[in-house]
């Protein structure tokens, strides 16, 4: 397949209008390169996503509805389809324990652009990225609307592998104005 198609995954290839997982996902999402789903996705519906996804063409993916449960999260984590991931958009909450599974994990090491804005990052968490230090891919990064303090924004500052990264998004954070 030529590089140039995005071949974006509609989201109601997943969702009906009801905003209820299809019985059935359409077969074009295991061609996707891009999936961008807005509805919340049950655990139920990652395991047929996650299978849907079996050609692991995906190089962007989104999860964007507040309401999905972590479950998801965790199911994501150990599917075996991202090979080509490069782009991971998540904004529904997650415990610490997910997120320090998530930012120690071989794919996070792999990708170029992370967003896990409203997932609940603090300065705990801060301190496992800077501690891990391997995001030498990573060219953007946002974690808006979270828990970080001034204590999390020096912890990125002693990271070394973050030479790549060209946008940082921090609003909305528990930052002093100055």
């Amino acid at each position: 397949w030529p590089h140039e198609p995005e071949r974006t995954e509609p989201n109601n290839w997943v969702f009906g209008k009801d905003g209820i997982v299809r019985h059935e996902l359409h077969p074009c999402l295991a061609l996707a390169r891009r999936v961008e789903l807005h509805d919340r996705l049950t655990e139920d519906g990652a395991v047929k996503l996650i299978d849907a996804l079996r050609l692991g063409l995906v190089e962007h993916l989104q999860i964007t509805h507040a309401e999905t449960s972590q479950g998801v999260f965790t199911q994501l984590l150990d599917a075996t389809v991202w090979g080509s991931l490069r782009s991971l958009r998540y904004t529904a909450p997650l415990s610490s324990d997910a997120l320090r599974r998530f930012f120690s994990s071989p794919l996070c090491s792999e990708l170029g652009h992370i967003d896990l804005s409203r997932t609940g990052v603090n300065d705990d968490i801060m301190a496992l990225l800077a501690e891990r230090d391997d995001l030498h891919r990573l060219e953007s990064l946002s974690l808006n609307e979270n828990a970080i303090t001034r204590v999390g924004v020096e912890h990125l500052l002693e990271m070394k592998s973050l030479e790549n990264l060209s946008t940082l998004e921090l609003l909305c954070n528990d930052l002093e104005p100055e």
